[in-house]
């Protein structure tokens, strides 16, 4: 499904960002969670883009893709949990969003 939302407005050089709490495959026998995010990754990255994945527990196969992965840490115990994984995503959405703003922000006005 997101690889049809890509086709035809995703161009060499954009970046696809995506979040999933197991990356595609769990390590932890989970599943094959996510594979329209690992499908959409592999068109990404077939089309010239860049990709950057959020995930959690050993980031399945979303991490083996990506250019740039950040992995929830598992807690002091050893476990990962889905709503560990997602609060800490819910963190990294609002420090990417933040300096997003202030990087826009700061780009000098291209009509004048």
């Amino acid at each position: 499904i997101f690889v049809e939302q890509l086709r035809g407005s995703f161009e060499a050089g954009d970046v696809l960002v995506c979040l999933s709490v197991h990356g595609g495959a769990g390590a932890d026998k989970a599943g094959p969670w996510s594979q329209n995010l690992v499908g959409a990754a592999t068109f990404a990255k077939e089309a010239g883009g860049k990709v950057v994945a959020l995930v959690g527990y050993d980031g399945g196969a979303l991490r083996t893709i990506a250019d740039a992965s950040a992995i929830v840490p598992r807690t002091r115990a050893g476990s990962t949990s889905t709503p560990h994984v997602e609060g800490f995503h819910e963190v990294y959405h609002h420090l990417i969003c933040e300096r997003l703003r202030q990087l826009v922000a700061a780009t000098p006005d291209r009509a004048s």
